[in-house]
């Protein structure tokens, strides 16, 4: 038997707070569904025609519902305090405006997390080769050296998890999928490197971009950094694919003399 939901919802968006109770009995118009495997993200209409992200969780391991039930903070928490924790930080993200979490006979049965929309394109659209695309990178290395001198260290760093838009001379960046982010005092430079490991959906030059303007930005060696990047990235890969990225990345490495928008990736 499920019991009323928890609901906890941003003061901002207190004039939603029927609508919201509707949720888990799916009173809201579905306008595209952007994920629906282990977890369901959908753009919904709700009151007044605002638009927004809506995301449920699958529904925990038995373990994990005694967790959240008695310990643990739920993903859908995680999601909504993160998110407000960011934005004390200076950083941007789909604003959060509440979330819900459903329970049966007495344990944690699922989460819902309610975001604003964002209308930017993701960084997993970025079109590479030319010198507005290597700005649009280098302030991506910008972002995530502030990110991680505030100590935000963030374990799902990936471009189809952030949004970019220019604002004046400068790109900035927004993130979503914000449940993994850990905030610490310090980050040492093995936490670095494990941020850097899942951006490997980059295309290889492009992210050399990012990791000689971090590296500069930081006073670090690019060439060190590089090859470290490339060999977390390469520890749970196959041989087989291990050695054809490495075989790409020596050919870029080659290419040195020819003209292109993108330094070669040092160090290997």
């Amino acid at each position: 038997m499920f019991q009323n939901p928890k609901i906890v919802l941003s003061p901002t968006y207190a004039y939603l707070q029927q609508e919201i109770r509707k949720i888990p009995a799916g009173d809201y118009r579905i306008l595209e569904t952007y994920c629906d495997r282990r977890n369901m993200v959908r753009k919904i209409e709700l009151a007044g025609g605002r638009i927004f992200v809506l995301k449920q969780y699958k529904r925990p391991t038995r373990l994990n519902q005694f967790a959240y039930t008695l310990f643990r903070k739920s993903k859908a928490c995680r999601a909504y305090e993160y998110a407000l924790r960011l934005q004390q930080l200076g950083f941007e993200t789909a604003a959060p405006v509440a979330y819900l979490e459903i329970s049966r006979h007495g344990l944690f049965h699922t989460g819902y997390f309610l975001s604003e929309f964002i209308a930017h394109p993701l960084l997993n659209t970025l079109q590479e080769g030319d010198e507005e695309s290597r700005k649009i990178l280098e302030d991506f290395a910008a972002f995530i050296v502030e990110m991680h001198e505030k100590g935000v260290f963030n374990l799902d760093m990936n471009p189809g998890n952030v949004f970019f838009y220019k604002s004046g001379e400068k790109y900035r960046f927004a993130l979503i999928d914000i449940n993994r982010i850990r905030f610490c005092r310090h980050l040492t430079r093995n936490d670095c490197v494990e941020v850097f490991k899942h951006l490997d959906n980059l295309p290889p030059p492009a992210l050399s971009v990012v990791l000689v303007r971090y590296a500069e930005l930081r006073q670090w060696n690019p060439q060190i950094l590089c090859g470290a990047v490339m060999l977390r990235q390469g520890v749970n890969l196959p041989r087989r694919i291990k050695t054809g990225f490495r075989s790409l990345l020596s050919r870029i490495w080659a290419c040195g003399n020819s003209p292109t928008p993108y330094p070669e990736i040092p160090g290997l």
